[in-house]
């Protein structure tokens, strides 16, 4: 993940600064999200799965305050990331029922915008407060059951449930309203095509991230439920399995800030053109099929 990630991640940093001369908010949101996505491959990489050709004692189990700071680290980090997506969502549904000319004229100015995510960002660090209760325990950083159902819980509903649901609205929406003017899209400006080609990749990033997110939330639902049960108890056969699943479930997940570069190349034609031109391949970008 961090070998495709990291590179293809700080490329897309580069392509959505210049993107960011344009007077929508797709670079804007585009940089967030990379920015957000390379801190969290890093981690992963360094603490979270550390490679004992790094550290002898993986960094979260070195003491208590390493283990409650990247405990709560971990699921922040990861819950920012999906509420990026869902701030870039609501920009493109404010700009598609409503147009940000009157009354989300703010979301047009970067500074307000910026104060608003900040202000999110704050809402969803004190929601996963119950993760600094992690502690060490036998050398590892772990909790009682009921720390760790609660978290997982706060956790299936920020990075997932919620994120999902207010997406599924959004774009819901944005569709039907797009489909209304369709004809009207025909004959746009060239701003306001750019504003459409933002709103159907925002929409094709939406399914992207659903899909790769909901296994691990089914993942955490079925391993609380055995842990709340006590089933995992004296049972090393039948918990084996759930260890597995929750690998297999996580590496998928990573697949949205591993991949997403990739995403953008086929879907976004406007990321698509700037990444030609730094190649110097743009007159592909004219014969090539448009999406």
């Amino acid at each position: 993940s961090a070998s495709i990630g990291l590179p293809f991640n700080l490329v897309s940093v580069f392509i959505f600064a210049r993107l960011a001369r344009n007077k929508t908010n797709m670079g804007f949101f585009g940089i967030l999200q990379s920015l957000i996505d390379i801190p969290l491959l890093l981690l992963q990489l360094f603490v979270f799965r550390a490679s004992p050709r790094f550290f002898t004692i993986s960094p979260i189990n070195q003491d208590i305050f390493q283990c409650k700071l990247f405990a709560f680290i971990r699921r922040f980090g990861l819950h920012i990331s999906s509420w990026t997506a869902v701030l870039s969502t609501f920009d493109r549904f404010t700009f598609v029922i409503y147009g940000h000319e009157n009354r989300f004229k703010f979301m047009k100015n970067k500074l307000a915008l910026s104060g608003l995510i900040l202000i999110i960002f704050c809402i969803i660090g004190i929601l996963n407060i119950p993760n600094l209760l992690f502690y060490l325990i036998n050398g590892t950083c772990s909790a009682n059951n009921s720390v760790i159902i609660s978290s997982d819980i706060i956790s299936i509903l920020l990075r997932t449930y919620i994120p999902f649901l207010l997406k599924i609205l959004f774009n819901l929406f944005m569709i039907r309203k797009l489909f209304k003017n369709k004809r009207l899209t025909l004959r746009q400006s060239a701003l306001s095509r750019k504003e459409h080609q933002f709103t159907m990749t925002v929409i094709t990033y939406d399914l992207f991230f659903l899909i790769f997110n909901f296994p691990i939330s089914v993942y955490y639902i079925m391993f609380d439920i055995n842990l709340y049960s006590g089933a995992f108890r004296g049972n090393p056969e039948f918990a084996a399995p759930y260890s597995l699943f929750g690998t297999l479930t996580i590496n998928v997940s990573y697949t949205v800030q591993t991949l997403s570069f990739l995403m953008y190349i086929g879907f976004n034609k406007l990321f698509r053109k700037e990444l030609f031109k730094i190649l110097g391949i743009s007159r592909l970008f004219r014969s090539q099929v448009s999406f």
